[in-house]
């Protein structure tokens, strides 16, 4: 949802689909949330976590096989969801 995309993108959520935007219409926006993965995700939208070198951040999006993060110190960034798995990139903060 273009909606939801542009939100996050200036520091506000939102997780609900719009119904008007192209992506809407077209069915992709529907299938993109039928493919999330955020049960399994230590990284949901809106949690706070830590990155090594960039310290605090808010997790602000998912796109596919990424995540997309606003860091304090170096705004936006966004990383390959499988390397920050497998590297340890990210910690949850409770």
């Amino acid at each position: 949802c273009r909606r939801s995309y542009l939100l996050s993108y200036l520091g506000e959520p939102h997780e609900d689909l719009c119904h008007r935007c192209d992506n809407c219409a077209n069915g992709a926006a529907a299938a993109e949330e039928t493919n999330d993965d955020d049960a399994e995700d230590p990284f949901p939208v809106g949690s706070g976590v830590i990155h090594r070198t960039w310290g605090n951040g808010t997790v602000l999006r998912h796109e596919p096989g990424a995540v997309v993060v606003l860091f304090e110190t170096v705004g936006y960034r966004t990383l390959d969801l499988e390397v920050a798995r497998e590297e340890r990139l990210l910690e949850a903060v409770s």
